[in-house]
């Protein structure tokens, strides 16, 4: 489930903040790894999404017409159950490549 965009300020601003932070680094790390195609499709809450060139830190709402799709992840990603503060992730992304907006999971 892909969390909500906060309103307002404060600590939940913050947290996701941090949170689109930490994913378009992510992101830019595997763009290095798949370069083609050069465009993502960024999830930032429930409902919405934009497509980035992670490594020009370009962003655009449309689909890109450059007929080669976009990357998608599917994040199973979880925390490690035998480190004790809770923060330590075991990163496990599924990335398909997706020919046509329609075809993004929701």
């Amino acid at each position: 489930e892909r969390p909500a965009l906060a309103a307002g300020t404060g600590a939940a601003e913050e947290e996701d903040a941090h949170r689109l932070g930490v994913e378009a680094v992510l992101l830019a790390a595997g763009a290095a790894a798949i370069p083609e195609p050069r465009w993502w499709c960024w999830w930032l809450a429930e409902e919405r999404h934009v497509f980035l060139d992670p490594l020009k830190l370009e962003s655009q709402s449309a689909f890109p017409e450059e007929g080669r799709g976009v990357l998608e992840v599917s994040d199973f990603s979880k925390a490690d159950k035998h480190e004790p503060t809770g923060r330590l992730q075991w990163l496990d992304w599924r990335v398909s490549l997706v020919s046509q907006e329609a075809l993004l999971s929701a």
